[in-house]
This record gives C-alpha cells, sequence and structure tokens, in this order.
C-alpha cells in the first residue's frame, strides 16, 4: 500500500489488472480486520516500473471511513511530534 484515505488507497501489485477490475482488500485498522471491496480506476507505471493502483472503495460503512481517518489522524499526530 502507498497510500490510504477514507474513500480508497494507492495500491502496488505485480498482477495484472486493469481499470474496472474489481478486488477484494484486506487490511487492518486500529486492530480491527476489515475486508474491503475496491474498483480500480487508474493504473500507472512508476519510474521503477511498478504498477501502482488508484482503488476506490465500494460499499463501505460510515465506521469503516470513520476507522480509516481515526487511524490516519493519529498517524500524522505522531509524525508531528517527531518533527
Amino acid at each position: 500500500m502507498v497510500d490510504l484515505s477514507g474513500g480508497g488507497m494507492r495500491l502496488i501489485v505485480k498482477e495484472e489488472v486493469k481499470v474496472n477490475d474489481i478486488l477484494l482488500i484486506r487490511i487492518e485498522v486500529k486492530n480491527l480486520e476489515m475486508l474491503l471491496k475496491g474498483q480500480i480506476v487508474r493504473v500507472e507505471i512508476d519510474k521503477d516500473l511498478n504498477k501502482v493502483c488508484g482503488i476506490k472503495f465500494l460499499d463501505i460503512t460510515e465506521m469503516q471511513v470513520d476507522k480509516i481517518i481515526e487511524e490516519l489522524f493519529e498517524i500524522m499526530r505522531k509524525q508531528k511530534v517527531l518533527l
């Protein structure tokens, strides 16, 4: 995983994928395992020739979005302390 937000994520993959493919994604956030469905909305090749996919979450609940956002804010707070 390269990036995460309440609405989706960026993911580096080795498999052959294309726009509109649907993925089943398992992530752990705040000690809660989530099984999320995501649609690939973009596939790019980065400078290291990795396939980087932009994924939009489908059918995600408000509680799941809230947990992801809580985790992201906690990470940001820890990073500020380190600066």
